[in-house]
């Protein structure tokens, strides 16, 4: 603030002179009547703390331009306007400084939405694996392992290869019935051959006691009667172990039959188990899977209204959003109106010197007049503001571009995450606008371009070699914001910029190493600038000079450290931006 004070301090003392050389004309009253303007508008500045945006800096911008669009000489004209852009100017820098606090809370929102989609991308992760557990196909084939190892009527043997030899239960089933049915005959045959033979035994007996008591040949004949009735029973033996044989043999077959049905029933029965152990392990992964979902769910919306969730920190961020932009709204209008007045300075300051030039040949009173305007109207000076302003303009385009680039991107991914978790969309998040990202970056190259060659303007003209200083660092620093914005575009997928991006960064890197060279401090630099070539050597002191102060000390870039300080203090300080 206290650039316009020194400033408008100097212009009266400046307008004595004027009025000593030119006389008290028309025109001068034209002056005095904005000189009283302006002074009225800068002791309504003086008591403010500060220059946030509000009515106060309204009434004092208000007089001002008031002033700078009076009737009034070139000079008074051009120093009105700067003043209206200075005052302008560092209220914008109070509104940029809101600005990066609300862009800070934008990107701790982002975070939070980051770690919101994040939970549902784990959450379906882990719904999404215990779906691949599911157990229909391993049922299916146990099911017809169990169905081949049962067999039926046609289906009596089971197993691995083409020719599957082993039996099936209900084949255990025919060969046991038919073995039962088997034994039952044997063993009827057994129990009558048994009778049988029992019955001839006896008979031998009472008849060889009957041929005891004979003799002769009926004696003979009795004895012969009962030798055949012991052969048929003995005969009857044989035959009876023959029967008795197949009957353990079909016992043997019988037991072997009923292991093998044994086996398969309990291959069978494990196979069921393990049938049911899967269900019942597929129903608790599917509890699982639900509750996964669940946490999905509720990350999402949330379970009642205003819970923690992606809906409430979507309407958060579009609030914010919307916030951003009005700031950024009454922050660009104000830079607008400093650009607008720097460029009246600019032009009035060129027409006032041109004229003065001619006008003013006077020596005495006249040459001190003409030096005193001159220290504080000086065309480079306005020319330099503008430019900053420019930049400042610019740089504020590039931060919100590259922060809505950041918006888009974590809204899509997250819109993504919920659209992989079939959860639906909240309409808080599809409601949040990126869209005038692109209209941004265009807006912001642009201002930034224009600032870089505004200020080459100033570096190439008539201006003081501090002046000249202090627009390359003001043009550094406009270099780096124009990277950003490139880097910015780059990561949201734009390779259109890595020609440009190049050669931008070359030409940033040989101004910083041309301001590195003369021992120009330096503002901290990104990566991509590379380090710091070491200063020159300081040169040896030069005898006092006996030229008159240089013109005019640049206004202080808050982007950039301020020049070095003059050895001498001039007549006059120019005025110091914030």
């Amino acid at each position: 603030m206290s650039g316009p004070l020194k400033r408008w301090t100097m212009l009266s003392m400046a307008a004595l002179s004027v009025g000593y050389v030119t006389g008290c004309d028309d025109a001068s009253v034209g002056d005095k009547t904005t000189l009283t303007k302006v002074d009225a508008a800068v002791a309504q500045l003086v008591p403010l703390n500060s220059l946030e945006p509000g009515d106060g800096v309204q009434t004092v911008t208000s007089g001002l331009t008031q002033a700078a669009d009076g009737a009034a000489g070139p000079a008074y004209k051009a120093l009105a306007a700067g003043a209206v852009a200075s005052v302008d100017e560092q209220s914008a820098y109070a509104g940029i400084l809101k600005l990066k606090k609300q862009q800070s809370a934008i990107r701790r929102t982002l975070t939070e939405l980051q770690g919101l989609a994040g939970l549902v991308t784990t959450s379906n992760a882990y719904a999404v694996g215990y779906g691949l557990g599911d157990p229909k196909t391993a049922i299916g084939d146990l099911s017809s392992h169990i169905s081949s190892m049962q067999g039926n009527a046609t289906n009596l043997t089971w197993g691995a290869g083409e020719k599957p030899s082993e039996p099936t239960l209900a084949a255990v089933k025919q060969e046991t019935s038919r073995l039962e049915g088997e034994i039952e005959q044997k063993q009827q045959q057994l129990d009558g051959l048994t009778k049988q033979r029992t019955e001839l035994s006896a008979t031998a007996e009472v008849q060889a006691k009957h041929a005891d008591g004979l003799k002769g040949e009926e004696g003979v004949r009795a004895f012969a009667e009962a030798s055949e009735s012991r052969r048929k029973a003995e005969d009857l033996g044989v035959n009876i172990d023959l029967v008795q044989v197949q009957l353990d043999r079909l016992k043997s077959d019988l037991e072997l039959t009923k292991a093998q049905g044994g086996i398969v029933t309990t291959g069978v029965a494990a196979l069921q188990e393990q049938g049911k152990a899967l269900e019942s392990d597929w129903i608790s992964q599917q509890k699982f899977a639900a509750q996964q979902k669940q946490v999905a769910t509720l990350t999402t919306a949330g379970e009642k209204q205003g819970d923690y969730s992606i809906k409430s920190v979507s309407e958060t961020l579009a609030k914010q959003l919307a916030e951003l932009q009005q700031t950024r709204s009454a922050v660009l209008q104000q830079l607008e109106e400093a650009r607008k007045y720097a460029e009246t300075d600019n032009q009035q300051s060129t027409a006032f010197v041109q004229s003065i030039q001619t006008q003013l040949t006077t020596p005495g009173k006249s040459a001190e007049a003409y030096k005193n305007l001159k220290l504080t109207v000086h065309p480079q000076l306005a020319q330099y503001r503008l430019g900053v302003v420019q930049r400042n303009t610019g740089a504020l385009s590039a931060s919100e571009a590259s922060l809505l680039m950041d918006v888009k991107a974590t809204t899509d991914a997250a819109k993504a995450a919920l659209t992989t978790a079939s959860v639906a969309v909240p309409e808080e998040l599809e409601k949040v606008d990126t869209a005038a990202a692109d209209q941004l970056a265009k807006d912001a190259e642009a201002k930034l371009t224009e600032s870089a060659e505004t200020l080459i303007n100033v570096e190439s003209g008539d201006s003081p070699e501090k002046l000249k200083t202090a627009a390359k660092l003001a043009r550094l620093v406009a270099l780096h914001a124009h990277l950003q914005l490139y880097a910015a575009r780059a990561a949201a997928g734009d390779t259109s910029t890595a020609g440009p991006a190049k050669e931008l960064e070359s030409t940033a890197v040989a101004l910083r190493d041309e301001l590195a060279a003369t021992s120009t401090p330096l503002p901290p630099l990104p990566g991509e600038l590379g380090q710091v070539p070491p200063p020159a050597a300081t040169p040896p002191a030069a005898a006092p000079s006996t030229e008159p102060a240089q013109p005019a000390t640049p206004p202080a870039d808050p982007a950039a450290p301020a020049a070095t300080p003059p050895a001498a203090t001039p007549p006059a300080a120019p005025p110091a931006a914030q």
